[in-house]
């Protein structure tokens, strides 16, 4: 008996049902693969965030263990941007001479006049020109040594009063980390209590004079200073800019005004406002560091 042939139209079906296989395999490798992308992409946007408030906090801890605190050393405590409820808290104070980028260090600068806090600039980077949005800054200036220690408490007010303004000691400021942009500072004394209100100093008077909202603390009854902050990635905060939601983003972050207790534990139970886009709530990112500060200071 002669073997018998396959029919045509048997043959059609199995190539058509191979394709549908492979489609269907087509469509589910896609949709494997456009999920892993905005996993990874979710996941570098949260990495992002969080080594921008690194920066902010890496570059205070270097700085603060270089702190001058005899002699006429001063921190002086402050808010900016005034633009924002809460503004943000900043610090201003003098430290040894170190290399910083874009300040030289001649024979004679033996001190540095620092200042940190949230200031309002127009951010290029992540394609927003002319959108003035807030970010840490850091300005740095050179105090040359004229054998006064008073001018160590003159440079520090200085650098305060630069904090709002392009003038002063720390003309050369610029934003430390674009991706911070709220930062909140409180003060471990010496009995072991935390305070958003540091100790004043008594009958402080410095050149020039302080602005208003500001505070010439006194280091002999500060432990240790508390920072915290937070932040987002360059993506995410286009999204805020383009909604116009900052102040929605300075609200969700409120100033602390409870006695022993740490930004962070009020942040974290804090909610985030509903309506904050659901990416801005996933990709926030906050960060507190503890830095002690020096027992003495240099001179």
């Amino acid at each position: 008996m002669a073997p018998s042939k396959r029919s045509p139209a048997f043959t059609l079906l199995e190539i058509l049902a191979a394709m549908a296989v492979f489609v269907l395999l087509l469509v589910l490798v896609t949709q494997i693969s456009g999920q892993t992308m905005a996993v990874i992409s979710a996941s570098q946007r949260r990495v992002e965030a969080l080594q921008s408030a690194r920066t902010v906090l890496d570059s205070m801890g270097s700085d603060l263990a270089n702190l001058v605190r005899r002699h006429g050393g001063v921190l002086i405590a402050g808010q900016s941007p005034s633009e924002y409820t809460p503004p943000s808290d900043s610090m201003a104070f003098v430290c040894a001479s170190r290399p910083h980028a874009g300040v030289g260090n001649p024979a004679d600068v033996r001190f540095l006049a620092i200042s940190v806090g949230v200031r309002l600039f127009e951010n290029k980077v992540i394609g927003v020109t002319g959108e003035i949005m807030p970010m840490v800054s850091k300005g740095v200036g050179p105090v040359p040594w004229n054998g006064n220690f008073a001018h160590f408490s003159n440079a520090a007010a200085s650098a305060a009063n630069a904090l709002e303004g392009p003038a002063g000691i720390t003309d050369i400021s610029e934003p430390l980390s674009e991706g911070v942009f709220r930062m909140e500072v409180v003060y471990l004394l010496n009995d072991g209590s935390i305070t958003p209100n540091p100790p004043a100093l008594v009958n402080f008077a410095s050149t020039p004079a302080l602005g208003p909202g500001t505070t010439a603390v006194d280091l002999s009854r500060v432990r240790a200073i508390i920072v915290a902050v937070a932040a987002l990635d360059k993506t995410t905060l286009r999204l805020v800019a383009d909604a116009g939601e900052f102040q929605k983003l300075a609200e969700a972050f409120p100033a602390l005004t409870e006695l022993n207790k740490t930004p962070m534990q009020l942040w974290s139970s804090t909610p985030l406002p509903d309506s904050l886009p659901k990416r801005v709530k996933e990709n926030l990112r906050v960060l507190q560091r503890t830095f002690y500060l020096p027992s003495g200071g240099r001179s």
